[in-house]
């Protein structure tokens, strides 16, 4: 049952979806870190700029990214450029934050790139524990080459790669 008064467990409407937004989509183009060119070099490690997002999400089809039942891995997050556009549709969607993120799973090798995708996620909200269990273990540092993909907060060196089985 959704709790109107809850602002996690509620669709998001007006005044929060342009919060939401503001704090989703209106980002300085690779902000936040210092990226030396060795480590973009080392790392490969080139965000996706806004408009090239959106064309992409829009091949993809709203029918599947509002679709509750569908899962959507970005296997190199980065920043959470293409999640938080993903999210944010969701949320215009009539989705709750917390239904929209449940089935969106990203995983990058950096872990400061995994710590602004999380924040970017949480949407202001990191004081509900329940909304920050879910984006903590959605969103991995980890290879994607290598991890498990159960997204159950287990460790990524304990278990055995899907292309292991």
């Amino acid at each position: 049952m959704l709790d109107d008064r809850n602002p996690v467990t509620s669709p998001a409407t007006g005044a929060r979806l342009k919060r939401y937004r503001a704090h989703l989509l209106d980002r300085e183009y690779m902000s936040g870190i210092k990226r030396e060119e060795v480590r973009v070099k080392a790392t490969a490690e080139v965000f996706t700029p806004d408009d090239m997002v959106m064309t992409l999400v829009k091949r993809t089809g709203l029918e599947t990214i509002c679709n509750p039942k569908k899962r959507i891995l970005d296997p190199a997050c980065g920043d959470g450029q293409f999640l938080a556009h993903i999210l944010y549709l969701r949320l215009e969607a009539g989705f709750s934050l917390l239904t929209a993120m449940r089935r969106l799973h990203g995983i990058d090798i950096m872990e400061d790139n995994v710590d602004l995708c999380r924040d970017r996620m949480m949407c202001g909200h990191e004081c509900n524990t329940r909304f920050r269990e879910v984006v903590e273990r959605n969103i991995v540092c980890a290879d994607a080459r290598d991890y498990h993909m159960r997204f159950d907060g287990s460790p990524a060196e304990d278990q055995l790669s899907i292309w292991d089985r």
